[in-house]
């Protein structure tokens, strides 16, 4: 069998004709600027929010990220709760808010004199919009995900974890952002592009809902519905 020499002069004057080849077996221009639906944008936005709260995503903002505008640490007021009960004994749950030009993080912390931690309790909204019907549902020792949807593509994610020493990460750019109260409880209603986000805290867990909408201008009419969510989540 010959042995072929490979050199430089015969690799650089091949080259062009390689790169032909691999070009033409790129799809089309029409194939690439491909329009995708609604839903497979939103879905894709859903995907891109979890992965914000990954804890390698997390270290990295806050680490990398040094833009504050603002930085709290609460330990009364919104947000915090200082309880004496007999079956926790002493415990003080207090949270820090870095608010980011694109983002903001509630980080919670909590001290616990006790031989045990407090089991969590699975709570879910007892009232649910008509028309949406659950079609996900994931539960731990420590969580509780549900997410429903209704026929013209529309979509809710209710999340509840038990406060521990974690954080919630909330998209704040350029978004309308106002205090409210549930259940005697300070939460944070925050409206952006096709979404709605509501967030709070008890003395035991934090909770989030979700609304994601095929049509901006529907956002309005869903705030009386989540709110009434919120208020009947046992």
């Amino acid at each position: 069998m010959s042995k072929i020499n490979i050199t430089d002069e015969m690799l650089y004057r091949h080259a062009s004709n390689a790169e032909k080849i691999i070009l033409d077996q790129l799809p089309p221009d029409e194939e690439l600027n491909h329009v995708f639906s609604k839903r497979f944008e939103r879905k894709m936005k859903k995907l891109i929010r979890q992965e914000k709260r990954n804890p390698f995503i997390k270290y990295t903002v806050i680490y990398l990220k040094r833009v504050v505008v603002v930085f709290l640490i609460v330990v009364t007021g919104l947000f915090t709760i200082t309880m004496s009960v007999d079956a926790l004994r002493n415990q003080f749950i207090k949270i820090v808010i870095e608010i980011y030009e694109d983002l903001t993080e509630f980080i919670f912390s909590k001290d616990i004199q006790t031989d045990k931690e407090l089991d969590f309790i699975l709570k879910e909204p007892k009232y649910i919009p008509k028309g949406f019907k659950e079609v996900e549902r994931e539960s731990s020792k420590e969580s509780i995900f549900i997410g429903y949807e209704n026929t013209k593509g529309d979509e809710i994610r209710y999340r509840s974890n038990q406060i521990n020493s974690s954080s919630v990460i909330i998209d704040t750019e350029n978004a309308e952002v106002s205090n409210i109260t549930i259940n005697k409880n300070k939460a944070k209603y925050v409206v952006k592009d096709d979404t709605i986000i509501l967030f709070w805290n008890d003395e035991k867990d934090t909770y989030t809902i979700y609304l994601d909408s095929i049509n901006k201008e529907h956002l309005k009419n869903y705030k009386e519905e989540l709110l009434k969510i919120a208020e009947n989540i046992k």
